[in-house]
């Protein structure tokens, strides 16, 4: 068992509000948004539709990717949730999303997971960015994942 854990916004709050439309690239603008407003740590939530999403998975046994799946048309985001870090020095967008599609017979499916991609048609959001020390995400070699870098609590 491990726990890491750094307090994070010691110095405040700041909430942002707005839309992504027009087929912006999630991943691509929250990182500009990062850079512009000099965010090293934040909280993302958002709703809206998509016109693409690409999902992958990983597998915990061989700590590798599977290939990534992509799926195109009208995606509803039923829920939709993401951390803003820095990696490697840079900004970095980490984002988890649950879409609805409906089907040719008009069946809703519901696909979600680790988003690597998502294009918006119109998306509305919501970011808490917490000002202070920057959250890291460094290699963490129990799991080969980039992991928030924290210290250990006990």
């Amino acid at each position: 068992m491990s726990i890491t854990v750094q307090k994070v916004g010691t110095a405040g709050v700041q909430a942002y509000m707005g839309t992504l439309t027009a087929g912006e690239n999630l991943h691509e603008a929250f990182v500009r948004l990062a850079d512009h407003y000099q965010i090293g740590a934040g909280l993302v939530m958002m709703l809206g539709g998509l016109t693409l999403a690409q999902f992958t998975a990983y597998d915990f046994t061989t700590q590798t990717r599977h290939a990534p799946q992509t799926w195109e048309g009208a995606l509803e985001i039923v829920g939709g949730h993401g951390t803003l870090s820095r990696l490697d020095n840079q900004p970095h967008f980490h984002l988890h999303l649950v879409v609805a599609q409906r089907d040719h017979a008009g069946a809703t499916q519901l696909i979600g997971g680790h988003c690597a991609q998502a294009h918006a048609f119109a998306v509305e959001f919501t970011l808490l960015a917490f000002a202070g020390q920057p959250v890291v995400r460094a290699p963490h070699a129990e799991t080969g994942l980039s992991l928030w870098h924290f210290p250990p609590l006990f």
